[in-house]
């Protein structure tokens, strides 16, 4: 399926704001949008590579744009402009649970949910 209804859903996002996926990696995201996403999510499961699963086993630490699921709530604290974070179908109960009021989740496109969470100011 492909991601382009969810980049052309999110072509109007500002620059500032920082893209995460929720336990999953919505392929082709970050090159349509021509931005980084962070991926959220234990080791490369939602990257679904063996290579990424093989190399962060010999990294002393990963990449800041992956994330642990341990680590989700101190990654977002750290966040200094607003955050979009999107989820799956399939994550829908646990991104809503973890969303625990801080936003509300809402769908974007077939297949995808969304929760706009704003800079700790507004927080």
């Amino acid at each position: 399926r492909s991601v382009k209804p969810l980049a052309e859903a999110f072509a109007t996002l500002p620059a500032s704001t920082e893209i995460a996926a929720f336990e999953s990696y919505p392929a082709g995201l970050s090159f349509y949008l021509g931005r980084t996403l962070t991926v959220m999510g234990d080791g490369a499961y939602p990257l679904r590579s063996n290579f990424v699963a093989y190399w962060l086993r010999h990294v002393p630490a990963p990449p800041e744009t992956l994330v642990a699921s341990t680590a989700r709530d101190a990654w977002l604290a750290s966040r200094t402009t607003d955050v979009l974070v999107v989820a799956p179908d399939a994550q829908r109960e646990s991104f809503e649970d973890w969303l625990a009021g801080r936003a509300k989740a809402h769908p974007v496109t077939r297949g995808w949910w969304a929760a706009s969470i704003p800079r700790p100011a507004e927080r």
